[in-house]
């Protein structure tokens, strides 16, 4: 029985799960084989980019998959020269068919202590939070295993204030990537897709 992921309203009234499968650095050869299985544990959210190199992968896994495309959400983004509509029509055309363990996250000892009172690990722990927030979150595993285990954060709820004092955890801006700081955003402006 697959997870009834829940969904979450965008600013257009589309529906998205608010839980999706990222491919960001899973190597073009191996994208494939991590969406199939993505897919198999019942994610229909799945998130890429043209930066990432993997979308055809990620393509052949849907189209193999069988399941009927309006039943999954697919997400990607433009370089950031191709913004506008005319330019993002043909960015399409011309394609055809994180927490990262930063500061020790994953062994944080709040986290631990939380995780064990519901019986679930810290990467669960930091989905829930996410989720039960109405944030999209968008893990990234090529492990089935923990493919399911991050699908697998709908049965219990963090109470107040353990939401409360894990927001108290933030550190600031983002030490994996930040896309409102203008030298990232001007770096990645200056790549193309032959990068």
């Amino acid at each position: 029985m697959l997870v009834q992921v829940p969904t979450v309203s965008l600013n257009n009234g589309v529906e998205t799960p608010i839980l999706g499968f990222g491919v960001f650095q899973i190597p073009a050869e191996e994208t494939e084989l991590a969406v199939v299985g993505a897919l198999a544990a019942g994610y229909r959210h799945l998130d890429t980019a043209a930066s990432y190199g993997n979308e055809e992968a990620v393509g052949r896994a849907i189209a193999a998959s069988g399941i009927a495309r309006g039943e999954l959400f697919v997400t990607t983004k433009l370089w950031v020269q191709d913004a506008g509509e005319d330019s993002t029509k043909k960015a399409f055309e011309s394609w055809g068919g994180f927490a990262e363990g930063r500061n020790n996250l994953f062994s944080d000892p709040t986290l631990t202590q939380i995780g064990a009172a519901h019986g679930k690990s810290i990467a669960q722990v930091v989905l829930r939070w996410l989720t039960q927030r109405n944030i999209v979150a968008i893990p990234k595993s090529v492990r089935p295993e923990r493919m399911a285990q991050n699908l697998d954060v709908f049965d219990f709820t963090l109470t107040d204030d353990e939401m409360a004092h894990i927001a108290t955890m933030d550190t600031g801006p983002s030490l994996f990537f930040d896309h409102r700081d203008p030298a990232m955003v001007s770096a990645i402006g200056n790549r193309s897709i032959h990068d």
